[in-house]
């Protein structure tokens, strides 16, 4: 199977070779320089002695070379390679006609294609060795047809000869087959080294993308979480159902972005559920039309109401539970919420998304946490209304005994007024005058009226007036409550006494004038007549003369 490597990888991996090429070739440089010097300290005395000038004039100028090259960092790596080993090469051929084949030449062209493979590529090699064996070559027809060079070139039988240059083709082949192995073996690594790379940063990719994913997501909670707790903190202390049901579809629009949210009510006969709230003017409109679905009907909200559970459509077109609904003509996904309070359905919620898929089982989680303290405010509300309705009537029935009891009781005492006059203050100095209602358990029973010289009475007087207004009022309370009492104390009284008389009367008569008697004694009653007529007769005349009349 081939590999396929990128380009961008690949330009990595090229400049990264190069700087290595740089520095290979630096190191070679100054050691072959280095190296040089010595030999050339410990060669210099013999040559002088055996007069062998050209070889040592030849091994100085490959010394200079390689020492200038060595010093030229700055220079392109391939010309400074081209320059290094065209010098070795030159000497090698110089060296070739002065000695002929021999160990120094051999290294000399062995170090230098070796170089030139590894440097300039495996044609420049070639083209190296091909020169190299054309120059021995013409050095070997000179030597032998013409004596021109002191040294044969190559020896002299025709066998040695193929044999010389069999050699020399092995050993060149044998560099170039190292070298193309180490090539392959480096782009073989290079390629595996690119493709670990390209899968080290395929899954580092993954991982900041599936990292990034599950950040949106937990800050997506966080968000909805702190939403919840915030709308379900809000609506505790609304006890109006219909404020409390509106604000909710708001607050949740506002927070969740949603398309649409409509909350349901059960009927009292627990059959329909009547949409109470509802976002937008889709809203508004289906509460304007009575929208209403049936519990257990062809609806999502009738199902949730029936079965008390939350139900999904992820896709509203596949959903075979769902009713379609002409006012939300973009809804693609829908959520249904049961709202409970103490086991009971209460009615539903229902969510709506214009984005397929919109909710799962996290949201599910989160906004039934609302409906259900929509639950527990909705029963709030309905038990403080029950309670606001029993204090209500308390408060009716508290009206109307004060009512009852206060006119009784000017009834008794007639008109209840009196008047102080300051002597102090002459009466044409008079500034205002200021009313204070006295208010017994929010009735008024009378009021107060101060004139004075001011138009205003200051602070301390207004907070003194109202302070003895209100004890007045107790007052008369606590008075009105103690005559009552003591009727009562009265009327038990004669009770008793009558019964006494009446168990020690023996006859009818004795009976009668007693009740007559005790009745006699109301504060009320003016006359008292006691009649006792047979069953199917007549009602006899009253007498007026305050005794029993009997036949």
């Amino acid at each position: 199977m081939s590999t396929s490597v990128p380009t961008r990888p690949l330009r990595r991996s090229n400049k990264t070779f190069t700087t290595v090429q740089k520095q290979g070739i630096q190191i070679q440089l100054t050691v072959s320089t280095v190296l040089g010097g010595i030999a050339m300290a410990f060669y210099y005395p013999n040559a002088v002695r055996s007069g062998n000038f050209g070889t040592l004039i030849l091994a100085a100028i490959l010394l200079a070379c390689m020492g200038i090259l060595a010093a030229l960092q700055t220079m392109d790596i391939r010309r400074r390679t081209s320059l290094f080993l065209s010098a070795v090469f030159l000497v090698d051929i110089l060296l070739l006609g002065v000695t002929g084949i021999s160990a120094y030449t051999l290294v000399l062209l062995f170090m230098g294609l070796y170089y030139c493979a590894h440097y300039l590529g495996v044609r420049a090699m070639g083209a190296m060795l091909a020169a190299w064996i054309g120059c021995a070559v013409v050095y070997g027809l000179l030597a032998q047809e013409g004596n021109i060079l002191p040294t044969p070139i190559l020896p002299t039988r025709m066998l040695d000869q193929i044999v010389a240059v069999s050699l020399m083709v092995h050993v060149a082949g044998g560099i170039l087959v190292t070298h193309l192995m180490l090539v392959r073996e480096y782009e073989q690594t290079t390629v595996k080294a690119i493709e670990v790379g390209q899968s080290l940063e395929s899954e580092q990719r993954k991982t900041e993308k599936r990292l990034e994913e599950r950040t949106l997501y937990f800050q997506r909670r966080l968000l909805q979480a702190r939403a919840a707790a915030e709308i379900s903190g809000s609506i505790t202390s609304i006890l109006d159902p219909q404020i409390l049901l509106q604000t909710v579809v708001e607050l949740m629009i506002d927070r969740f972005k949603l398309y649409y949210i409509g909350v349901f009510v059960l009927d009292d006969e627990k059959k329909t559920a009547v949409l109470r709230a509802g976002s937008g003017e889709a809203g508004a409109a289906m509460i304007a039309a009575r929208h209403n679905l049936a519990v257990g009907g062809s609806s999502m909200i009738g199902w949730s109401t029936l079965n008390r559970q939350a139900r999904i459509a992820l896709d509203v077109g596949a959903d075979a539970i769902r009713f379609n609904n002409p006012y939300l003509p973009h809804t693609r996904s829908e959520l249904a919420l049961p709202i409970l309070a103490k086991g009971e359905v209460l009615g539903a919620m229902s969510i709506q998304s214009t984005q397929p898929n919109a909710f799962d089982e996290d949201d599910i989680t989160i906004l039934q946490g609302i409906a259900d303290s929509l639950g527990a405010a909705l029963e709030n509300a309905r038990l403080y209304q029950q309670a606001e309705a029993a204090l209500e009537e308390v408060r009716s029935i508290t009206r109307d005994y004060i009512n009852d009891t206060w006119a009784e009781t000017t009834r008794e005492y007639g008109k209840l007024e009196y008047q102080y006059e300051n002597p102090s203050v002459v009466p044409g100095e008079l500034g205002g005058v200021h009313e204070f209602p006295i208010v017994l358990r929010d009735q008024v029973i009378g009021v107060i009226s101060l004139e004075n010289d001011r138009a205003q009475l200051s602070a301390e007087e207004l907070a003194f007036a109202e302070a003895v207004t209100q004890q007045t009022a107790v007052a008369l309370e606590n008075a009105r409550l103690l005559e009552e009492t003591q009727r009562h104390a009265r009327e038990e009284q004669k009770l008793n006494e009558l019964s006494e008389q009446f168990s020690q009367s023996r006859t009818i008569d004795e009976i009668l004038q007693s009740a007559v008697a005790g009745l006699g004694e109301l504060p009320s009653v003016a006359e008292v007549t006691i009649q006792l007529v047979p069953p199917g007769a007549e009602m006899l005349p009253v007498s007026g003369n305050g005794k029993a009349n009997h036949g």
